[in-house]
């Protein structure tokens, strides 16, 4: 089965969460991306499928009730890839800058049934993520959504994040751009 991974029964998830987002939003649908490890080419069998739903307009409560039941439905499926979903769902204009009050957006935690609002997603390594790797549904240009998140904005974070971990920040901002 192809799809964008080398894991016949999670393309087969995915496949089933693009496919019903799109029936759900509608018109409103503008792109379904990986990210995370799946994007950067460094998941396996115990990642969490990191995925980003890019709307060309804002969720309506019609939309959250439906994607709610979707996610429900994917989660009580037979392999267990459909409970490690974890996303956010996001308009267009809003993934396009760097959102220093980090709004909540519609999202899915690793693990869960439920839709909440929150900020999870909504930080500048997502957006540098989705522009450099992220890896999109076969109908759509990954440019399309893209979000322009200066590679300045990435870094800065990322060395605040690593400024109390054991790697420095070069090494992970070198295993999120190879070319660096």
């Amino acid at each position: 089965m192809a799809g964008p991974t080398i894991y016949a029964e999670l393309n087969a998830v995915l496949r089933e969460l693009v496919e019903s987002a799109q029936a759900i939003l509608g018109v409103s649908f503008c792109g379904a991306y990986l990210q995370g490890s799946f994007a950067l080419g460094d998941a396996d069998e115990e990642s969490d499928i990191d995925f980003v739903i890019v709307t060309h307009d804002e969720v309506s409560d019609a939309q959250a009730a439906g994607l709610q039941a979707m996610h429900e439905r994917i989660f009580a499926g037979q392999t267990p890839w459909a409970q490690h979903l974890e996303g956010s769902y996001v308009p267009r204009e809003r993934l396009r800058r760097v959102d220093p009050s980090r709004s909540p957006w519609l999202y899915l935690d690793n693990g869960a049934t439920e839709l909440i609002r929150d900020n999870h997603c909504n930080t500048a390594v997502v957006r540098w993520s989705l522009r450099e790797h992220g890896a999109c549904s076969p109908d759509r240009t990954r440019r399309a959504s893209s979000s322009r998140c200066p590679r300045s904005s990435f870094e800065a974070r990322c060395r605040r994040r690593c400024a109390n971990g054991r790697s420095g920040p070069e090494s992970l901002i070198r295993a999120l751009d190879p070319a660096r």
